[in-house]
């Protein structure tokens, strides 16, 4: 069950990182930019009890927060420096973590 999630979760990786081959007749590139938010946050809510996001500490979530914003500050500045390529290659992480972030802020200790 483990290595099906984590292949699915690769898979889904490589389609956000290749979704701008897909021609936007068939819908598939929204599918593929998508699908790795829904995928990674149903992981989130049904193993939680592994991840042990629900009611974490509050310097858990200052680190995947500041995680989030260096790899965004990283995606701002290959794409400004036409480094296309390894841009679409962190993005989908930087959702990862912003995803992972926000999981685990709002389910954090009052």
């Amino acid at each position: 069950n483990k290595y099906f999630i984590g292949m699915i979760i690769v898979l889904a990786y490589i389609f956000a990182f290749i979704s701008h081959l897909f021609p936007d007749i068939l819908g598939l590139n929204d599918f593929a930019n998508k699908y790795i938010y829904f995928f990674v946050g149903f992981i989130c809510y049904k193993y939680d009890n592994i991840l042990k996001l629900r009611n974490t500490s509050k310097l858990r979530i200052c680190f995947l927060m500041l995680g989030a914003i260096v790899f965004q500050l990283c995606c701002i500045i290959l794409y400004s420096s036409s480094h296309t390529t390894w841009m679409r290659l962190i993005s989908p992480a930087t959702s990862l973590l912003i995803v992972l972030f926000c999981y685990a802020l709002v389910n954090a200790k009052q």
